[in-house]
């Protein structure tokens, strides 16, 4: 497997915001956003190659060590990784019992269906066309991770990382389409950190526009920025 770090901190991001994790962070991703906030992790450098039985001797030290809520496996896109050395990993590591918290862009449903009885929670980042550099249009796929996350009743929440780039209104109807049609139960609205703190205008236009858009297409909306990235460091 490709991994760049793993590490112990606490959840800054997301639904579970605050919660102990263990990070896994692979290395490599399939798309390319310009908010991109690991960076380091897009590509794969030689040194990030490790033995499934090396990764395990790690985990195993954390685990006993911080006993945390979670595993979470975050990239870059773990979804790219050898899926045969993916599932060994994730069947050496259901003994113990913590649950596995998958971040993915999920425009690999091909990737995601072979791991998807491993995981527990699947964090959704809908990636927007606009923000990525070869402007990758995600909705299609997208759409069917969630279907697979709803087919094999796992738990799922669809997050948009917000961004300074204007949202028109072609692309505010194909976010409330795709809302319409998988009908997620929570959802989250994260601000791009570093424009964020410039308090870039577009980026509240954007919050308040969209909210006003899906307000009632989605049972639960939140707005919660990346408090790993504001308020203090958590690594």
């Amino acid at each position: 497997m490709n991994i760049r770090e793993i590490f112990f901190s606490y959840q800054g991001e997301g639904k579970y915001i605050g919660y102990s994790t263990l990070f896994i962070r692979f290395s490599g991703c399939n798309l390319n956003c310009f908010y991109c906030d690991t960076k380091e992790a897009k590509k794969v450098d030689p040194e990030d190659k490790k033995d499934v039985n090396e990764v395990l001797k790690i985990v195993d030290m954390f685990i006993k060590k911080y006993k945390p809520k979670f595993i979470s496996l975050t990239g870059g896109e773990p979804l790219i990784q050898n899926e045969s050395e993916l599932i060994n990993f994730l069947q050496k590591i259901e003994k113990y019992n913590t649950k596995v918290y998958l971040e993915t862009n999920a425009t690999l449903p091909n990737k995601l269906i072979k791991i998807i009885k491993f995981l527990d929670v699947i964090s959704v980042n809908l990636k927007l066309s606009i923000d990525d550099v070869k402007n990758f249009d995600t909705f299609k796929l997208v759409k069917q991770s969630i279907d697979l996350c709803k087919k094999f009743n796992k738990e799922f929440f669809v997050k948009i990382v917000i961004t300074k780039n204007y949202y028109n209104k072609k692309l505010i109807i194909k976010i409330k389409k795709l809302l319409t049609k998988t009908k997620p139960d929570f959802f989250i609205l994260q601000p791009e950190t570093t424009w964020f703190k410039k308090a870039n205008k577009n980026i509240f236009f954007n919050l308040c526009n969209l909210y006003s858009q899906i307000k009632d297409k989605v049972a639960s909306i939140h707005i919660i920025p990346q408090l790993h990235k504001t308020i203090w460091k958590i690594k």
